[in-house]
């Protein structure tokens, strides 16, 4: 059974905690797509990539602690751990966005199976 973090009404609505997850993750990949905006602009000096890092750790630590669902598919929970670890080791996201941009490709593709209702950019636009 796929992992979904439902965010309707009924008997399978998602928890708080299940929204709070999708939310997460939805301003991971915006900041993430900001930060590489901000790059290509030449404004990436403007971008520190703490809230990136933030936004990483607290998706995977919201899905593994209160999901009242599976766990997140391995390969998105890979993506934000190595999120989290490139932007934690750089100051500025220029120097971690292939990283960032590679990692966030892997979210946004699994974003309508984990959180179909999350409205997210479409990072792959930074693509080249």
């Amino acid at each position: 059974m796929p992992f979904v973090l439902a965010v309707g009404a009924g008997p399978d609505a998602a928890s708080a905690a299940d929204r709070a997850t999708c939310k997460v993750i939805a301003s991971l990949l915006k900041a993430t797509d900001k930060g590489l905006e901000d790059t290509a602009l030449g404004q990436a000096g403007r971008s520190p990539t703490n809230a990136i890092a933030t936004y990483a750790r607290q998706a995977q630590e919201f899905a593994d602690q209160f999901s009242t669902r599976d766990p997140l598919p391995d390969q998105v929970s890979a993506a934000l751990v190595a999120m989290a670890e490139a932007a934690s080791a750089q100051v500025f996201i220029a120097d971690a966005a292939p990283t960032l941009l590679e990692h966030g490709l892997i979210i946004q593709q699994a974003m309508p199976e984990i959180c179909p209702d999350s409205e997210v950019p479409d990072l792959s636009r930074h693509g080249n």
